[in-house]
């Protein structure tokens, strides 16, 4: 199943980063391909199927539904076949830092101290410098990585200058990425309804571009991840 190959994929990449091995950049893009073409016309089916069960998965599946969303959406818009390709292989790497955490940090189900949440923000540096290192990465990879935390007000995390401007990829992908945890289950909380989500982000003056919000709630609140809501 297309699903299952790209959930494999993804842990594959994160497998390989802690065994000081490269990433298949080639082969992450060629099952991005088949995730373009399943996901314009199978979406609901994508999001129902992959799933994480367990906890010490809901990393790796994070990433995919996050890379779903955005494919998705960027369709919706009529981006052009490379620019999908683009956005779907940066969201299914865009948390590769995390694989540097231990797991006992990432899958704690109480609250995490100051000095564990410090290094959790900083996956998505360690996740730029992973990426960094790779010849065959693109610009959108890395930016991904780095930006997906960096709200439209510019404040989050990393730090940046106040000149920085956020690329439409990485905010889209930021919206993305908060939708999906928000609405699912993790260590720590429930999941919460696409309602929900849906008004704690817009509550959030400043997180997200607001265009590409109000059209990601018009395009996607039929869905849950993971279920038809």
């Amino acid at each position: 199943m297309i699903y299952k190959a790209i959930f494999n994929k993804v842990d594959q990449a994160h497998t390989d980063v802690l065994n000081g091995n490269n990433i298949d950049l080639d082969n992450t893009r060629s099952v991005c391909e088949y995730m373009l073409h399943f996901t314009k016309t199978h979406f609901s089916d994508m999001m129902q199927h992959v799933h994480y069960p367990d906890y010490d998965s809901y990393t790796v599946g994070h990433s995919v539904r996050v890379a779903a969303l955005a494919v998705f959406m960027a369709n919706a818009f009529n981006w052009g076949k490379e620019s999908l390709l683009s956005i779907g292989t940066a969201g299914l790497l865009h948390d590769i830092g995390k694989c540097k955490i231990s797991d006992n940090i990432l899958y704690k189900r109480g609250m995490l101290s100051d000095d564990e949440f410090k290094i959790i923000m900083d996956h998505s540096r360690v996740g730029a410098e992973i990426l960094m290192e790779h010849k065959n990465t693109t610009a959108t990879d890395i930016a991904a990585a780095w930006g997906h935390h960096i709200r439209h007000d510019g404040s989050g995390y990393p730090d940046q200058p106040r000149w920085a401007v956020m690329h439409p990829v990485t905010s889209l992908l930021h919206i993305c990425d908060s939708f999906e945890a928000l609405t699912a289950t993790r260590p720590y909380k429930p999941a919460l309804s696409p309602h929900m989500a849906f008004c704690i982000m817009l509550r959030d003056k400043g997180g997200y571009h607001p265009a590409l919000l109000a059209s990601f709630i018009a395009t996607t609140w039929i869905y849950r991840p993971g279920k038809i809501a």
